[in-house]
């Protein structure tokens, strides 16, 4: 995890892509929105997926999702 946040933001927990990826983990709005969804999160709104303790929790969930999904391939995952 710390590898890929490093990656996907140098640690600026408000970063901002072009593409819309938001927060240390660089998640994309409509991703944040489906985690915060399957985590039961309550009042999700886009405007806290920044916030630290937030964007970590969907950000893991989602690698664990898409580890589970690529067959528990660690570099595709993390290409993922």
């Amino acid at each position: 995890m710390f590898g890929l946040v490093r990656q996907e933001s140098r640690f600026i927990a408000d970063a901002r892509s072009s593409a819309g990826a938001m927060g240390l983990m660089q998640l994309m709005p409509a991703t944040a929105k489906w985690v915060a969804g399957k985590l039961g999160l309550k009042g999700y709104r886009q405007a806290i997926a920044t916030d630290l303790d937030i964007n970590i929790s969907l950000g893991t969930y989602y690698l664990r999702h898409v580890l589970d999904t690529l067959d528990n391939q660690p570099l595709l995952a993390s290409a993922g």
